[in-house]
């Protein structure tokens, strides 16, 4: 298990996402429009969600060959809860797929570009990440316009990737290299 540090931004503190925060998450995933471009709905059994949450307290995939890390983003100013960020590394070969929420209260106030680029940083400089990998619906403007924000560089167009409520998804995949992220970021 690491020892995942509280990031904080101008205006955010992300969290390692712990049981104790099962009951808020719970509440914010029940607004539909968060599941709008992914398979799940909203979740029902707050048991089986605290269940799962209690698990990636762990930190492992359940083979053992990944690390799941989560962090719960709060804004300062007034200190609720407007987000999560997962971070699904393999260590072997430095490879991260990188998945996010805003929720909507705080959509397009740019809290998803401060908490990525939080757990970015941590990951490229402390984790030795060579590469995040972003995989969105095509549909998803925000989030692939997100990924270009982040540095990120679309490298391939999936067609008929699943079926989400009777509709297929197209997804785009961004790749995100240390090189991309300085670039975008550091340089500035």
């Amino acid at each position: 298990v690491l020892d995942l540090p509280v990031l904080r931004t101008s205006r955010l503190e992300l969290e390692p996402q712990t049981v104790d925060h099962a009951s808020a998450l719970f509440q914010q995933f029940q607004d539909p429009s968060l599941a709008r471009y992914i398979t799940r709905g909203p979740p029902t059994d707050f048991a089986l969600f605290r269940e799962g949450i209690q698990f990636l307290e762990k930190q492992i995939s359940r083979d053992g060959k990944e690390y799941w890390l989560n962090w719960v983003a709060f804004a300062f100013e007034p200190g609720v809860l407007i987000g999560k960020v997962e971070l699904s590394l393999d260590p072997a070969s430095g490879i991260a797929n990188l998945a996010y929420y805003v929720f909507s209260p705080f959509m397009r106030q740019g809290f998803a570009v401060e908490e990525c680029r939080a757990v970015l940083g941590y990951a490229f400089v402390d984790l030795g990440m060579k590469t995040a990998i972003l995989e969105m619906d095509q549909r998803n403007e925000a989030s692939w316009r997100l990924a270009e924000r982040l540095g990120a560089r679309r490298v391939a167009e999936n067609l008929r990737v699943q079926e989400i409520r009777g509709e297929w998804s197209d997804e785009f995949r961004y790749e995100l290299t240390k090189q991309g992220f300085e670039k975008a970021f550091v340089a500035k």
